[in-house]
C-alpha cells in the first residue's frame, strides 16, 4: 500500500518503499531484478514504485515497466472519453439554444451568421461575412 501525505493541492501519494541515492546505486540490480518479476499492474503508479532520492527524501521514482505501460493506457482512455464528453456537451448546449430558440421563435427567420454568432462563434460569424 502507498503511503499518502496531504499538501496544500491535495493528497499527494508516495510509494512504500524510500531509498537514499547511494542506498539505491548499491541495490539498482535487485531493484531492476525487482520491478521486471512484476507481471501484473497496480491501480497506482505508486503502488510498485521505489522512491529514491537524498536523505530518504525522494524526487525519483523507480516504477516497473508494466505499471508504467499500464498507467500509459488509462491516460489514453480517459483522454479519448473527455474528448467524448466534451462532444457530448457541446451537442447539448447546442440542443439547449436550438428549443431555447424554437420555444421563443416569433416567426422571424435566423440567418446562418446569425446562428453561428448566437453559439457564441464570433470568430467564425466574422469570416463567414467578410468571405
Amino acid at each position: 500500500m502507498a503511503r499518502s501525505q496531504s499538501t496544500e493541492s491535495g493528497l499527494h501519494t508516495r510509494p512504500k518503499t524510500s531509498m537514499s541515492s547511494s542506498e539505491a546505486r548499491e541495490n539498482l540490480p535487485s531493484l531492476v531484478k525487482q520491478a521486471r518479476a512484476i507481471s501484473t499492474p497496480a491501480e497506482s503508479l505508486a503502488a510498485h514504485a521505489v522512491e529514491i532520492g537524498p536523505y530518504n527524501k525522494g524526487g525519483v521514482w523507480l516504477i516497473p515497466e508494466v505499471d508504467a505501460q499500464a498507467a500509459i493506457e488509462r491516460e489514453e482512455r480517459l483522454k479519448a472519453q473527455i474528448a467524448k464528453l466534451e462532444e457530448e456537451l457541446e451537442n447539448l448546449a447546442i440542443a439547449e439554444f436550438v428549443r431555447d430558440r424554437v420555444e421563443s421563435a416569433s416567426g422571424r427567420t435566423m440567418s446562418g451568421v446569425e446562428f453561428v454568432r448566437a453559439l457564441g462563434f464570433d470568430d467564425i460569424a466574422d469570416e463567414l461575412e467578410s468571405g
